[in-house]
């Protein structure tokens, strides 16, 4: 990831000039890329003029974007840029990706501790009945979410539950920190 840009009811101007609400990496791409139009939960992408955007493998001009709920997303693209729409609870952004990041060029890999099959944990999934809301709080923001269930399981002689939110979920396994 090389941005998240929370947007604001109407236009969120992108580009690497700093005037943009989306303030692309420098030489990254023109000064003005283009806008982004949000009212209602709806974002709708146009490119300035002479700007190749493209989006599905074809050249865009003016396109609707579908957020990443209930997905898949409409990405852009421009160059080693692509940007695409996230939903969280009630708010929107623009997520940013750079394939030419040099974060990404130079990165040499993880470095993990040892594994301690102490802390590899079966749990008991039970349901709640009907749906239970739940806030879930992130770094810059909170959001309801849904939570189908919770996993009940035992660690350190203590038994504990996870309540995850909804899209945390697949069908067959779970994986939490």
């Amino acid at each position: 990831m090389a941005g998240l840009f929370w947007l604001k009811n109407g236009e969120n101007r992108v580009g690497t000039a700093s005037f943009n609400e989306i303030d692309l990496p420098p030489q990254s791409a023109p000064a003005r890329v283009g806008r982004f139009l949000f009212r209602g939960g709806r974002t709708v992408f146009t490119a300035e003029p002479g700007v190749e955007v493209l989006s599905g493998g074809g050249p865009v001009g003016t396109l609707e974007m579908k957020p990443d709920v209930p997905g898949p997303a409409d990405t852009i693209r421009i160059g080693s840029l692509s940007m695409f729409v996230i939903q969280r609870g009630n708010r929107f952004a623009i997520r940013l990706r750079d394939t030419n990041s040099s974060l990404r060029r130079e990165f040499t890999g993880l470095r993990w501790f040892e594994v301690d099959e102490n802390w590899r944990l079966r749990a008991k999934w039970s349901p709640t009945p009907g749906e239970k809301s739940l806030r879930a709080q992130h770094r810059r923001y909170t959001e309801q979410a849904v939570c189908p269930g919770y996993a009940a399981f035992r660690i350190a002689a203590r038994t504990t539950a996870w309540s995850p939110p909804r899209r945390a979920i697949s069908s067959s396994s779970s994986f939490g920190i």
